[in-house]
């Protein structure tokens, strides 16, 4: 975000990039789990080097996009019932979200619940939606934005952030 705030759509291809990537890396996962009847753990054992450091490295990865990404979903959901209902502080619906999805993981009790999400995720897509169709986008900025830079012949980057522009002859 301080990136989008700082250099506005001109960064744009790098979530582009990244989601691409993100897909990429996540279907090799499944395809590599499906051909060889063996978890990624397991086959990222087989890597040469010194004992677990791979499983160690990826799951220190998941560890902290599963606090950074349901963390803060779970403050964002806070913050919108601390809105609904006022009767506590976000942080302590965002606890409590975190606890009952924890009591869900635990008793397995997922039929009763997909029915209810069902229900909330096409009202959150719906308002979603009609919060999309309200907003005025740039869509020339956001255009632009998705086209990578282009590096001239005998030029390099110099610094960051790119206060003169995006590449500056050394």
């Amino acid at each position: 975000m301080a990136a989008g705030y700082e250099h506005g759509f001109a960064l744009f291809w790098v979530i582009a990039a990244a989601l691409i990537f993100k897909f990429a890396f996540t279907n090799g996962i499944a395809r590599y789990t499906v051909a060889t009847g063996t978890s990624i753990f397991d086959g990222l054992r087989t890597i040469p080097g010194p004992k677990n450091w791979e499983v160690t490295f990826i799951s220190a990865i998941y560890f902290f996009e599963m606090v950074g990404g349901f963390g803060g979903i779970a403050l964002f959901a806070g913050s919108m019932l601390g809105k609904v209902i006022p009767a506590a502080a976000p942080a302590a619906y965002a606890f409590a979200l975190l606890i009952f999805i924890l009591l869900v993981l635990w008793k397995d009790s997922y039929e009763r619940l997909e029915h209810i999400l069902l229900l909330i995720s096409v009202v959150m897509f719906a308002g979603l939606a009609a919060l999309i169709l309200a907003l005025p986008f740039p869509m020339a900025a956001i255009a632009q934005g998705c086209i990578p830079p282009s590096i001239p012949d005998g030029a390099s980057l110099r610094q960051w952030p790119f206060s003169g522009g995006w590449w500056v002859p050394v």
